[in-house]
């Protein structure tokens, strides 16, 4: 990657894509959280499990404001850009489900601060994964300096 390239991925497209996502993915959090807390305190769910559910649930809430706020869909067909957010997803959840468990089972951190960490770990792969793979970037003028692997 040279200068160029380098400087155009730290474009304000990127910086307001990622502004917005902060905020969409605090919605997203907030509902993972919030059902999480739900299934562990009050159907009192194996945490794992609680946290897998909400995780789920939270990844539509997320895909539905990203392709409302954030991103544009088409990159891929309809069906195949959901597929490749929860395949993306689940690589999160992955991520997720270890840092709770860690930081709960192993370090003793309450099981809400330790989910609240693990939520902030992951939410740099799901921003990357979306905005690198799974949705439609801006045309770019020069073709030149395309940072799109796939293209």
């Amino acid at each position: 990657m040279n200068f160029a390239q380098l400087r155009q991925l730290l474009s304000s497209e990127l910086n307001t894509k990622l502004f917005k996502y902060l905020f969409v993915g605090a919605i997203a959090a907030l509902t993972d959280l919030g059902l999480f807390a739900f299934l562990v305190y009050f159907t009192e769910w194996h945490y794992i499990l609680s946290a897998t559910l909400s995780f789920i649930t939270a990844t539509l809430v997320n895909y539905l404001l990203c392709i409302t706020f954030v991103f544009q869909s088409g990159r891929h067909a309809a069906h195949l850009e959901i597929t490749y957010v929860y395949l993306a997803s689940f690589v999160g959840l992955a991520i997720n489900n270890t840092t709770l468990f860690i930081l709960y089972e192993w370090v003793g951190f309450h099981v809400v601060i330790a989910k609240i960490l693990a939520t902030g770990t992951t939410f740099f792969w799901n921003f990357s994964a979306r905005y690198l793979w799974i949705f439609e970037r801006p045309k770019q003028q020069d073709n030149s300096t395309q940072l799109d692997p796939f293209k």
